[in-house]
């Protein structure tokens, strides 16, 4: 259908070029990331804000997360992630064995490609024979509507040959689909409302380009794929737009419709897919595989054994690559690098550092020799500077050093006041409490010189403080006090206090601080 109405002859499945938003990563970035053998379903990356890169819609950024919930939740940082890695060429090397129109080369280094960024944007019905390759296990066909054409004089002139391409593995194309079911199936995913009615099993991508100027939605069955697009001829935004709000709903509503009398049916599991557990990186664990159980579970996720093994070597120089471009974006910074300050000294000495165990670890013998040499000739053009700045580092750092330590030691000092000044406290309490104790008595206790002993024992503690006279003259007083009482007689078995008192436990001293 190539629009709406029956007076409008321009076919906008056909003719019309769009950008597809997000509805294009399976396509471009994840499926042949799979097909590289660098990434898989349980692949563990990290979702957050890239120099010069995307954001995500709503700003936010995860973190950690795997392939399988970036794709439910359409993480832009992690798409273009994977293209990177890839390359863009290698993504569009699918797009053109699938004869997709509106390729340009110049495009062939454009990360952007990663989110539907095309330069010249692609046609609806290009989106739709991509997913029904992914349907039909990555083999592609360029079916039409015309089977053949006959002449009455001629017979027949034209027939559809009906080619089939192997665009994708059969395993690759296989987990694709698997992980696109989440976008339906996970609670978070941006299809979880679109689910199809009777329980047919789905997989399906949203798609929304700036400003909602271009919406999607793209999805297949066992059965049928379908693919949607909405917006303007003129390009301009639609407020709200998404492609689950827009087309997702008109997507659903056609093929509940064309399913109402199909049973639902999964897509078969290619021999080569196993069920194994992942390490913390999302790699596969050797010798966990299981080829009869294929109902994912918690630590598990698919594998594919082919492309494991057929590609090991491809995907150690791709993410060898990575690296390697990782270092020289490192390399060029440090080489532009001037010492003019101790901030620039230490900088400058901790990304020679870094710098020489990632060039390290490269594997090209070439490139490691040639970076490894840049790298000293940089730090050897400004070795003189560097000996002098790190003859001011050396004297900054004793600075800091004596100032930390006089830092300490006043720390220490407020320490042992405080622990000083509540010891003090503490002991006055008790002596007081102590004296005041000798006056609560109406005839002469037993323990009278017990009680007296005691309180001039805590008076005795406050010797070096002020309080020493006062308290010592207190304590004779009511010392004599107590002396001066009548003895009680034998009728009598209890003394009774005139005032219960609870004497006050004294505060221990703290132990010496090792701050």
């Amino acid at each position: 259908v190539g629009g709406r109405g029956t007076k409008d002859a321009y076919n906008r499945a056909y003719l019309s070029a769009r950008q597809s938003g997000s509805s294009i990563k399976p396509l471009i970035d994840y499926t042949p990331g799979f097909e590289s053998g660098v990434y898989s379903p349980s692949t563990l990356m990290v979702d957050k804000p890239i120099e010069n890169g995307p954001k995500n819609s709503g700003g936010s950024y995860r973190g950690a997360v795997r392939v399988r919930e970036a794709v439910a939740r359409s993480i832009n940082t992690i798409a273009w992630q994977v293209l990177e890695t890839i390359t863009p060429k290698y993504g569009m090397s699918f797009l053109d064995k699938m004869h997709f129109h509106n390729l340009s080369y110049i495009d062939n280094d454009n990360l952007a490609l990663s989110l539907g960024g095309f330069t010249e944007g692609v046609r609806v019905v290009d989106m739709a024979k991509g997913y029904a390759t992914l349907a039909n296990g990555g083999s592609y066909s360029d079916r039409t509507c015309i089977k053949k054409i006959e002449r009455v004089s001629d017979g027949t002139v034209y027939k559809n040959a009906e080619e089939e391409i192997q665009v994708y593995s059969g395993d690759a194309a296989w987990m694709m689909t698997d992980v696109l079911k989440g976008v339906f199936n996970e609670p978070y995913g941006t299809g979880h409302a679109l689910k199809l009615e009777n329980k047919q099993i789905c997989a399906g991508k949203t798609g929304t380009a700036n400003s909602g100027k271009d919406v999607w939605f793209c999805g297949y069955t066992k059965y049928y794929t379908t693919v949607v697009w909405a917006g303007y001829d003129t390009p301009r935004a639609m407020p709200g737009a998404t492609g689950a709000s827009v087309t997702g709903k008109i997507w659903k509503s056609y093929m509940d419709e064309i399913h109402k009398t199909l049973e639902p049916l999964d897509f078969t599991v290619p021999e080569t897919i196993c069920l194994a557990k992942y390490n913390k990186d999302g790699a596969i664990v050797e010798g966990t595989e299981t080829s009869g159980e294929k109902k994912r579970t918690g630590g598990k996720d698919y594998f594919s054994t082919k492309i494991l093994s057929e590609k090991a070597e491809y995907a150690t120089k791709l993410k060898d690559k990575k690296q390697e471009k990782a270092v020289r974006k490192r390399l060029r910074a440090f080489e532009k690098m001037t010492l003019e300050s101790l901030s620039d000294y230490y900088a400058f000495n901790e990304a020679y550092e870094e710098l020489g165990d990632m060039i390290a670890a490269l594997e090209d013998d070439t490139v490691r020799k040639n970076f490894m040499k840049r790298l000293k000739g940089k730090y050897e053009s400004l070795k003189e500077e560097n000996v002098n700045w790190s003859k001011a580092a050396a004297e900054y750092a004793k600075a800091q050093q004596e100032e930390y330590e006089a830092l300490a030691k006043e720390h220490q000092q407020a320490a042992e006041a405080a622990r000083a000044k509540q010891l003090r406290e503490s002991r006055i309490k008790l002596a007081r409490a102590r004296i005041k104790k000798l006056r609560t008595y109406k005839y002469l206790p037993s323990n009278s010189e017990e009680l007296i002993a005691k309180a001039r024992e805590a008076v005795e503690a406050c010797k070096n403080y002020s309080e020493y006279a006062s308290l010592k003259s207190s304590l004779e007083k009511n010392a004599a006090y107590l002396r001066s009482l009548p003895i009680k007689n034998s009728s009598t078995h209890n003394i009774q206090l005139l005032q219960p008192t609870v004497e006050p436990q004294p505060t221990q001293e703290p132990e010496e601080s090792t701050e």
